[in-house]
């Protein structure tokens, strides 16, 4: 992964840290998703208790910290574009170096679903609907990158013109562009909650 994401490493909210006193493993496993062995272990990231891979540095991310972990995302920057693009090419680099591979939830073990982070962000997570997220190494890093660089702003323009595509028959009401940026990055986080 490239060294110079709009987020110094060491600036960033998100980068993991010391799990905090108490912070207890997942129910149930402590298997990681990507290299299926006994090797997550209590770490936070923000505001959020998580459990980094020792070995492969994922980060599973309990539904129950959905919310902290929401809070704790950088507030969304003014949108530079060639930030953004360095987003989607780091993104990509992680997609080629991972492979596409569902994974099995470290709680529930049914397969985890596959979906963008947010419209093209090209950050490609993996969702147990009940029981949370993974972030393979260094997406969760890009993700706040993301924001920095004013992600949820080109992802909403990017749903209003594709939207306005779709049916050109019905008016699509935009305000500030601030106002809709918002409005996108509480829908970009919802599948965390």
């Amino acid at each position: 992964m490239k060294d110079n994401l709009p987020i110094p490493r060491d600036s960033n909210p998100l980068v993991p840290r010391s799990a905090a006193d108490g912070a207890s493993r997942p129910r149930g496993t402590a298997d990681c998703p990507r290299c299926e062995r006994r090797t997550l272990a209590a770490s936070r990231a923000g505001l959020a208790a998580v459990f980094r891979c020792i070995r492969c540095k994922g980060i599973w991310v309990p539904r129950a910290s959905g919310a902290d972990l929401q809070q704790s995302f950088p507030e969304i920057g003014e949108l530079r574009r060639e930030s953004l693009e360095l987003v989607r090419q780091t993104a990509a680099e992680l997609n080629l170096r991972d492979a596409v591979k569902y994974l099995a939830c470290p709680i529930c073990k049914e397969r985890m679903s596959r979906r963008q982070f947010a419209i093209g962000s090209g950050i490609v997570v993996d969702r147990c609907i009940h029981d949370g997220v993974w972030f393979d190494a260094g997406e969760l890093e890009l993700a706040a990158a993301y924001f920095e660089a004013g992600g949820p702003a080109d992802a909403a323009r990017r749903k209003r013109i594709s939207g306005e595509r779709e049916t050109k028959r019905i008016p699509i009401v935009t305000g500030d562009l601030g106002d809709e940026a918002t409005a996108a990055m509480a829908q970009l986080l919802l599948w965390l909650v």
